[in-house]
């Protein structure tokens, strides 16, 4: 059925090419914003897609596929191609710089994860007061070991392995949360739940919240009016360190919530969808097994049921996920 609805979504693309004015072998227009994590011949692999250039492709920023290192920003403007490579008309290049409001919710993530390494638990702060215990922190045993070493081969070379912090979760609900500052929490239950290609997707997607820097965005960060009362874009490198600590503490329990309920928007979920299916991918895992992944979702949680973590609030429902990642196995991994 899988295999129907694939084939059906690409006949459309090419009959829709068909009649309208498109270069030979184009599917249809498009564009891609994202962050150059590798590259493979002459293809750049920007938000999980690949992207090719031509003597007529105009440049904004470096001029050449080699002059643009892994890491830096990239958006283009072009064509899917019938092969589904992406060809830039336009693209442009920038540095992948880090702000202050990244540096302060970095601070956020270690006091964050140093307060639980104290307790020895995950906890999440109730609304009135108090907190929950969501389960106790295991970084040593069979379930730890098997995480850290999928967790470590789907790393892009660009970032560096040291940053990262694997831990796991004594939990039996299916949920994985990653911190700005590269600590990951992976429940038990998601690890007894699936194999190492599905477990490797799910780690890659909260790898790809991290590497997109989806947590500093505004939607992540609706507290940050807080700090801004306080003066903060006043200050700007101006900021003292004790100053900083005090904007990471105000931002503390919000950011908490936020992270264990894992508040990102839809169009953030679908795009950690597609990078954490590249870094599964390109780590050797077989990513044709990801549709089923959500079906397990879906035998355990409906697409109405909002008792779970890992797919609540306002993310994508479970069947519109499969038909995306169809659409990108489609795309980027057909054999």
């Amino acid at each position: 059925m899988l295999l129907n609805t694939r084939t059906v979504a690409i006949g459309l693309l090419l009959a829709s090419a068909a009649f309208s004015k498109l270069p030979e072998n184009a599917v249809e227009k498009t564009s891609v914003e994202g962050v150059v994590e590798f590259k493979k011949d002459a293809c750049l692999v920007v938000d999980a897609q690949c992207v090719t250039v031509t003597d007529q492709t105009k440049w904004d920023g470096d001029s050449a596929i080699s002059d643009i290192p892994l890491g830096d920003k990239v958006k283009a403007k072009g064509y899917r191609m019938n092969d589904g490579t992406i060809r830039a008309d336009k693209i442009k290049t920038e540095e992948n710089k880090k702000g202050l409001l990244e540096d302060i919710v970095i601070g956020t993530g270690d006091e964050i994860e140093a307060g639980w390494l104290k307790k020895g638990y995950v906890s999440e702060p109730k609304k009135d007061s108090g907190e929950t215990n969501v389960g106790k922190i295991l970084s040593s045993g069979k379930d730890f070991d098997r995480v850290k070493k999928i967790f470590k081969s789907i790393i892009p070379s660009y970032l560096k392995q040291r940053d990262f912090h694997i831990y796991v979760v004594e939990n039996e609900d299916w949920n994985a949360f990653m911190l700005a500052n590269g600590s990951i929490f992976v429940q038990k239950g998601l690890i007894d739940a699936l194999d190492d290609n599905e477990l490797a997707f799910v780690l890659g997607h909260e790898l790809a919240h991290y590497s997109y820097k989806h947590i500093y965005s505004e939607y992540k960060l609706r507290s940050a009016a807080k700090i801004a009362k306080l003066g903060l874009e006043k200050v700007k490198d101006k900021i003292t360190d004790s100053e900083k600590a005090q904007y990471v503490m105000i931002l503390l329990t919000d950011v908490t919530a936020s992270v264990l309920n894992n508040q990102f928007d839809q169009s953030q979920e679908n795009q950690a969808d597609r990078v954490g299916l590249r870094y599964a991918f390109e780590a050797g895992y077989d990513v044709s097994k990801i549709p089923g992944l959500w079906e397990k979702f879906m035998d355990k949680y409906t697409d109405s049921n909002a008792a779970y973590n890992f797919f609540m609030g306002d993310h994508p429902t479970f069947k519109k996920r499969i038909k995306e990642v169809d659409e990108e196995i489609l795309y980027n991994y057909k054999k």
